[in-house]
């Protein structure tokens, strides 16, 4: 799955390879939804390059600099969490004990 994903990608994108995420993955996607949630969009303008959210790049900067990462980094951690959940949304995350 993870060699099909990443065989479908542009080869021109700055981020890194898909692969299964990792617990920073979740810290980084975590850090840039809390700053997303903090700051109302700007003037409502769409960016071509964000999720839609006009204050995903501008959240995704701040995140980087928080981390000390570079910004694509960032996007490759929310781009490895979205698509790694989305093929596996019919599997069991978590199970009662």
């Amino acid at each position: 799955e993870v060699a099909a994903v990443d065989a479908k990608r542009n080869k021109g994108e700055k981020r890194g390879p898909f692969s299964q995420p990792r617990e920073e993955d979740f810290n980084i996607a975590h850090k840039v939804l809390e700053l997303a949630n903090a700051v109302p969009p700007s003037d409502g303008a769409l960016e071509a390059s964000g999720t839609g959210n006009p204050s995903d790049a501008e959240s995704e900067k701040k995140a980087a600099a928080f981390f000390h990462l570079p910004v694509d980094r960032v996007k490759t951690a929310r781009f490895n969490l979205s698509t790694w959940y989305g093929m596996h949304t019919s599997d069991k995350l978590y199970e009662k004990k």
